[in-house]
């Protein structure tokens, strides 16, 4: 058992310190009936490795994996290997939490938008149309990481898709175009933010690709 403030091996397979939050969540504090039980972490392949041997997860690993298990459930395609790689990484997160470690930060889920992923296996309207049901999506385990994650992280959780909007003006692909709430033309809601002609010169300078 680690002392307090000395790092931990987590279920997900990453080094960190434990962390406790201030709210008692009592359901919380049961061990996962389906949660990962040890072994080799799942992931461990969406893990790097930093300069200083130190483990992190690879959001665009991640990214891709809850995109790909989020078109799964509404198409009703998903993959063996995508299901269950996607429920290992949900289970141990769920370890981890109920441990008490804060191995996945608010950034992570706002990236990876892996909140998405567990509103997405808590509606039924998100694959009702799937046939047969999914057999790999674990309610109980998505209820479980979302209400831990919700006290953990409180508003800002419930503010991820206003953060997201927020990157995208500054920083995304909406970085350089505002939305017009004046035009009556449903095409030129957003057109493109002011810019500097280029002169005659510029204008004729060719450039070869490459």
């Amino acid at each position: 058992m680690s002392r307090p403030g000395e790092p931990v091996t987590t279920f997900l397979g990453l080094s960190t310190s434990p962390t406790y939050p201030d709210s008692d969540d009592s359901a919380d504090s049961e061990s996962p009936g389906d949660a990962y039980s040890g072994g080799t972490p799942p992931l461990c392949d969406i893990a790097l490795d930093d300069a200083y041997g130190n483990l992190f997860l690879d959001e665009a690993a991640l990214s891709e994996l809850f995109d790909a298990a989020r078109a799964g459930l509404v198409g009703g395609k998903t993959t063996n290997a995508v299901a269950e790689r996607a429920m290992d990484f949900l289970k141990a997160a769920v370890e981890d939490e109920t441990c008490g470690i804060s191995t996945i930060e608010l950034a992570t889920v706002r990236n990876t938008r892996v909140d998405k992923l567990l509103a997405d296996i808590l509606s039924p309207d998100k694959h009702a149309a799937a046939s047969p049901p999914h057999p790999w999506k674990d309610r109980p385990t998505a209820e479980r990481l979302q209400r831990q994650w919700r006290v953990r992280f409180r508003e800002k959780y419930f503010d991820l898709d206003q953060a997201r909007y927020l990157s995208l003006t500054k920083t995304g692909h909406l970085r350089d175009v505002v939305f017009d709430d004046k035009s009556n033309d449903d095409r030129r809601l957003w057109r493109a933010r002011h810019c500097e002609a280029l002169s005659e010169v510029e204008g004729n300078l060719q450039y070869e690709a490459g």
